[in-house]
């Protein structure tokens, strides 16, 4: 038996789960905040990302278990009257095991602009990345209000 079950970022499946096993053994863990200070980089500029497109960014390790391949599947699959509007930036080390798959789908995507920086990247470029975004600056956004992201989000 289990002393307790640590369950990160969602605090309704922690007591879901308490309620139905009636027990206390379920946990919530938040992850810790870090306050981020972004570096003097202007992302924009220095990677010829043009203004008038949308930034869509993928960051930390690049794994499978992340997503990583299905969001550069979902690239090859926009209209191509949509190719022209966004950037996808790809922030990260690419994990090995997918490393020839991952470079050979960004050989395969025609008319997006991507970028990857596949190297260890600080936690202030992920800030400047943010930023960018216009994620975690106070910036309204658009969200699930359910789950683990209504739960982040709020």
């Amino acid at each position: 038996t289990f002393a307790f079950v640590f369950i990160l970022n969602d605090e309704s499946s922690a007591k879901k789960l308490n309620s139905i096993y009636k027990t206390d053994k379920f946990k919530y863990l938040t992850d810790p905040y870090i306050s981020l200070k972004e570096e003097n980089i202007d992302i924009r500029r220095y990677y010829n990302i043009p203004d008038d497109h949308k930034l869509l960014i993928h960051i930390g390790s690049l794994e499978r278990r992340k997503g990583t391949l299905v969001v550069l599947d979902s690239i090859l699959k926009l209209p191509q009257e949509d190719r022209c509007k966004y950037t996808f930036f790809f922030a990260g080390r690419v994990d090995k095991d997918i490393k020839v798959e991952f470079y050979e789908i960004i050989n395969a995507i025609e008319d997006v602009n991507v970028v990857v920086k596949d190297e260890f990247c600080s936690y202030g470029f992920f800030a400047s990345l943010c930023k960018v975004a216009a994620s975690q600056f106070n910036t309204p956004v658009i969200a699930t209000s359910t789950g683990l992201i209504g739960e982040l989000v709020k």
